[in-house]
């Protein structure tokens, strides 16, 4: 009774804190590749960044570990415009993220940059050129509700306070929930599952390991049923053909149109796979969605296979595993350069499917996304040897299924 008393009134600060929300712009940066080449002149138009937005990096924690480390603005510039002389299918991308302001400089490489002739100097712009490699970083929106979920041990996501007709749902689940309001959502869902445990006199413990499982454990999710139909078809086309050589397939979970899915590892009769340390693992998709075409910074929907992992290729990320599509809507992928590479799954890529690991570009190398890095196990594993099925069940899969 006495915990009880306590507890009430904290329940009702949490939702007034909600009202006063910021929902400030919270972009995180993450490391995407090089610009320019030795020997090569490649000239770049530089401009601040908004000073309204916070950048952070998502792979470090501030000394508390409650919230992320934030860059200073003064040490960031937005890239407003590339010449080159590339034409590669990256630099296509580079281009759309740049017409998207999503792609970054640092300030310490601006200082190596040669001003041209005459070079903007109006609004803090800055007009130069490099003769060597340079990086960049990309921005994006932030899954921050799943990093609270499971910094603060969150079973599920916490459900709107008002019904929702199905439509509503869908574009509140694909949205990126701002952080203020991710913090506080989570915050009170942790607190209504204290209150059920309390109440039913039960484990809290057991609350929180509530897993998810696999489709085929699941006959009540028709959602998840149709999407195990849809990749185990779309597994004995591939087997038939020869594309596919192995007998466990991934199953990337799209479904909601969100940034982060989920990527299940399954055998052909859809029972789980024991080839990570967890199943499923967490997966995101490109900035521009799902679908089709060069620059478009789109994750590809349905049948992939796998190429052998043999680093270095070619392009800016050195070390993913090359992807070929299994479809007529996806067969532009291996021209694109659509990866499966390491990455923050809570953070969109650029068309590519991202898995927490090593990202090599160069000769540097980044882990990002939260430990383990699963893609660096699955590289030296299953992915190995190349013939593996992805299946990307998105929201045009899913509408097929009538969902």
């Amino acid at each position: 009774m006495q915990f009880s008393k306590i507890f009430v009134p904290f329940l009702f600060l949490v939702n007034v804190e909600s009202s006063f929300a910021q929902n400030k712009l919270y972009q995180a940066v993450q490391p995407f590749g090089d610009v320019g080449a030795s020997g090569q002149k490649t000239s770049v138009i530089l401009a601040p960044v908004n000073a309204s937005t916070s950048f952070f990096d998502p792979s470090k924690k501030i000394k508390d570990g409650a919230d992320y480390f934030s860059f200073e603005n003064k040490y960031l510039y937005q890239i407003k415009e590339i010449k080159t002389t590339d034409s590669s299918a990256d630099f296509a991308d580079l281009r759309t993220l740049i017409q998207r302001q999503k792609l970054l400089m640092q300030e310490k490489d601006v200082k190596n940059c040669i001003r041209t002739k005459g070079y903007i100097a109006a609004n803090g712009y800055i007009e130069c050129y490099f003769t060597s490699e340079v990086p960049v970083f990309k921005s994006g929106d932030y899954d921050f509700q799943d990093s609270y979920m499971e910094s603060m041990k969150v079973a599920s996501k916490p459900t709107p306070s008002v019904p929702m007709s199905k439509k509503e749902l869908t574009r509140l689940n694909a949205r990126t929930v701002p952080k203020d309001e991710a913090y506080v959502s989570t915050l009170n869902s942790k607190i209504s599952e204290v209150n059920k445990t309390l109440n039913k006199r039960t484990s809290f413990l057991a609350n929180c390991k509530k897993g998810y499982y696999v489709p085929s454990s699941q006959p009540g999710d028709s959602k998840l049923l149709c999407a195990l139909k849809k990749a185990q078809q779309a597994f004995i086309e591939g087997k038939n053909s020869g594309k596919i050589q192995k007998d466990v397939f991934i199953l990337n979970d799209f479904s909601s149109g969100a940034v982060m899915g989920k990527m299940w590892f399954l055998h052909a009769d859809g029972t789980p796979a024991n080839v990570a340390q967890k199943n499923p693992i967490e997966v995101s998709r490109g900035d521009g969605g799902f679908g089709r075409g060069r620059g478009s910074l789109r994750t590809p929907n349905g049948a992939l296979v796998t190429k052998a992992y043999n680093p270095p290729r070619s392009g800016r990320i050195k070390d993913g595993i090359e992807l070929e599509g299994l479809e007529a809507e996806n067969a532009d992928v291996h021209g694109r350069g659509v990866l499966l590479h390491g990455w923050d799954p809570r953070n969109p890529t650029a068309g590519c499917l991202g898995v927490s690991g090593t990202l090599t570009l160069g000769n540097q190398r980044d882990v990002l996304g939260s430990p383990p890095p699963y893609l660096d196990n699955l590289k030296q594993g299953i992915l190995k040897g190349g013939g593996v099925m992805i299946y990307n069940f998105t929201p045009s899969k899913a509408k097929e299924c009538g969902f």
